[in-house]
């Protein structure tokens, strides 16, 4: 009984925690999929697109609207949406700021909304094209928001843009800073010259490291746009040297060039610090203001399938990274998403092959987050294999313990012309029997857990004992559960036949011992 338990004991929890992680992984992929294209197709390069001054709508709408008609074009295609996804820095009511991915949705997409609404919790989905936005049920709880409230978001490219104007703020003036390389060019320009009566020639190898030393300065990010503009008024200086061909080796210069050159270098000590940053910031017109959205809607979220924090409409997301007209990618849904990963590389690389896009699909982007689980769940069935081992240790001491008992009764059989097949086929019909039983049990067991999940949950919570809180699992409908039946039979022969193994070898010693040897110990 105690080997029979045992065996039951294993094999019912392999089956709950199967079966949990397998509802698990559903729902995780039930949950990716709501909020995620099954294919993305993205493109590599904007400013490929060839500019058009005259055509009606701008090359670059017309670009990737005319890859969204040709996606929806291929087989098993159920819609195809624009994707615009960046990071934003979000403020509420009471000025708690944290950074968030920000994804804006076409509105306008009806099998996108659907599945979105699948997962609203609070409020809906119904965005329009207003300053809206649906949030998250993390964010939610992280900055206590609910439907109705207000929120900002200010783009964080704006912190790209400032970020440059911000590290010149501390830097000293180029004409300090670079002392070393202006006196070089100075130097270098007065040591090279040659005057020709109203010519004064340089020497194009002479030339080059001044080129090249001036050039290093102009492209310095510490440089301030009035000292760039300096370097380069002395670079326009340079290059008006006159030559006969492309081989000449000369460059000549009116007389007084050189003078001048030099001249245009000293204007970097003359350049006022404050003033030029301030010019700076002041001339930074391209800021995107920030928006002030209202919540309309909270969605289900968990930490392990976490979708987008902040879902906003299409329009007010180009407005609010400053995209205009642009996306950065067309989201394709399918009619069976398992198939993503099949269809990228079969239908929609050859579809895109001449163009400057590039597809792939929620297999590839989630791969490690999948993966992980799958590991995960590959682990945890290989440790719980132990119990079930721990009981067939439990039925091989039992059996040996038997066949010591027994070895009269084994003498006396063999002494009476029994073969040793006929011993063990006596001891093995026991362990057959607990196998059977004890793995029967297991099974039945395991599925009544399961079925009666959410009664045992609750009975665990009123004791103070919850091992599946849904705060941190997001298991909002109770403990998820998928039955897997091929997974159960796979675990209950697995089961079985190490509960026949265990039996059979202390039985084969047994029948194996001498038969008068056998009677005379006993």
């Amino acid at each position: 009984m105690i080997s029979l338990l045992g065996v039951g004991l294993g094999v019912m929890v392999l089956v709950v925690v199967m079966s949990v992680f397998g509802g698990f992984e559903k729902m995780v992929y039930e949950r990716v999929l709501s909020h995620t294209a099954h294919v993305e197709v993205r493109m590599t390069n904007w400013a490929a697109v060839p500019d058009d001054p005259d055509a009606e709508i701008s090359p670059v709408v017309a670009e990737w609207r005319g890859m969204q008609k040709r996606l929806e074009s291929l087989p098993g295609v159920t819609s195809t949406y624009a994707i615009v996804q960046d990071y934003a820095i979000i403020e509420d009511a009471y000025t708690r700021a944290i950074p968030l991915q920000v994804q804006a949705i076409d509105t306008d997409d009806d099998v996108q909304l659907a599945a979105l609404a699948e997962v609203i919790e609070a409020g809906d989905a119904n965005m329009g094209v207003g300053d809206v936005a649906v949030i998250s049920s993390l964010v939610a709880k992280n900055l206590d928001l609910q439907v109705g409230d207000s929120i900002q978001a200010l783009s964080s490219r704006n912190l790209k843009k400032v970020k440059p104007i911000l590290e010149r703020l501390d830097a000293p003036p180029a004409a300090e800073s670079f002392q070393p390389e202006i006196e070089f060019i100075k130097t270098s320009l007065n040591k090279a010259k040659v005057v020709d009566g109203e010519l004064e020639i340089y020497q194009l190898n002479d030339l080059i490291p001044i080129n090249g030393t001036a050039q290093m300065l102009a492209d310095n990010p510490l440089l301030r746009e009035q000292e760039k503009q300096v370097v380069n008024d002395f670079l326009d200086l340079l290059y008006r040297g006159d030559r006969d061909s492309d081989e000449d080796p000369e460059r000549r210069f009116p007389a007084g060039a050189t003078a001048e050159m030099v001249t245009t270098l000293d204007q970097l000590a003359d350049v006022d610090i404050d003033q030029a940053t301030l010019d700076e910031i002041k001339s930074s017109t391209d800021f995107i203001l920030p928006k002030d959205l209202e919540v309309i809607g909270i969605y289900t979220d968990t930490p392990h399938a976490p979708g987008p924090p902040l879902i906003i409409p299409l329009p007010v997301g180009q407005s609010l990274f400053g995209m205009g007209d642009m996306v950065q990618g067309i989201g394709v849904r399918m009619e069976n998403p398992a198939l993503a990963e099949q269809f990228a590389r079969e239908v929609v690389d050859p579809a895109i092959a001449d163009s400057m896009w590039v597809a792939s699909s929620w297999m590839q982007r989630y791969q490690q987050q999948f993966g992980l689980i799958k590991m995960q769940r590959i682990m945890l069935s290989f440790a719980l294999f132990f119990i079930v081992m721990v009981s067939a240790f439990s039925i091989s001491a039992v059996m040996f313990t038997v066949t010591i008992q027994k070895k009269r009764e084994i003498g006396v059989m063999k002494a009476l012309g029994a073969t040793p097949f006929q011993l063990v086929k006596v001891f093995l019909y026991q362990g057959l029997i607990i196998g059977f039983i004890g793995t029967l049990l297991g099974v039945i067991s395991g599925l009544l857990v399961i079925w009666n999940r959410k009664p045992i949950q609750g009975l665990m919570e009123k004791v103070g004992f919850d091992p599946f809180p849904a705060d941190f699992n997001g298991f909002t409908d109770g403990l998820p559960a998928e039955i897997n039946s091929i997974e159960i039979v796979v675990i209950s022969v697995i089961a079985f036949l190490m509960c026949v193994v265990a039996t059979i070898f202390p039985v084969i010693g047994a029948a194996r011992s001498d038969a008068a040897r056998s009677l005379r110990n006993q």
